[in-house]
């Protein structure tokens, strides 16, 4: 979602004053092969290749949405089986199993966003055009502020690069702890705290 929004900002951005992107997925750019020998010079090294058997699974699993085996499993299936923190998170305004429906109905109807995200993205989960490539289309004059979970599975090292690209441009990297990819959820009053605190920047 975040490399949407970043796209439409670099069209939009006269009527962007302020820039959050949250845990934002599509930035860096895949890793390269290492060479071989000392300053990177050599030969390319071999990747040991996968046995067929991985090769078919994965050409099969290509075929469908990420999210498409946890629709076919129903509303108490897999959500509720392999991801129960996302009843956790919530277990201070629902007793029930509330919000387990809600993500479910939410996963169950057409997946856009998911047909969105296979199309942007390659290999495993790595964005086909990264955005750190087009960061520098951005005004220079508006301000970014990325924040990013400190347990995260996305790489919060890319907001340093971003800081380097847009040089003297106001950009900020904020790591909230004890936080994963969803933020807001799993910190909610830091969350908040700091968006209301870049809110009251903006005229």
């Amino acid at each position: 979602m975040c490399l949407c929004i970043a796209k439409a900002v670099v069209f939009l951005s006269t009527r962007v004053s302020h820039l959050i992107l949250v845990d934002a997925w599509g930035f860096p750019e895949q890793p390269q092969p290492q060479l071989e020998g000392s300053g990177g010079q050599g030969s390319e090294v071999k990747r040991v290749s996968p046995p067929r058997w991985v090769k078919a699974l994965v050409s099969v699993f290509r075929l469908f949405n990420p999210l498409a085996v946890f629709r076919a499993a129903g509303p108490w299936g897999l959500v509720n089986r392999f991801r129960p923190d996302f009843k956790r998170k919530f277990e201070d305004l629902f007793e029930d199993d509330t919000m387990m429906q809600y993500i479910y109905h939410c996963n169950a109807q057409n997946p856009s966003g998911e047909v969105g995200f296979k199309a942007m993205s390659e290999s495993i989960g790595w964005a086909k055009r990264p955005m750190v490539q087009r960061v520098h289309l951005l005004p220079p004059s508006m301000p970014v502020s990325l924040l990013y979970g400190a347990l995260s599975w996305v790489d919060p090292s890319t907001g340093k690069t971003v800081v380097q690209i847009r040089g003297k441009s106001p950009t900020s990297v904020t790591l909230i702890e004890d936080a994963s990819h969803h933020v807001y959820a799993d910190q909610p009053e830091e969350f908040n705290r700091v968006v209301e605190s870049i809110c009251n920047t903006v005229d």
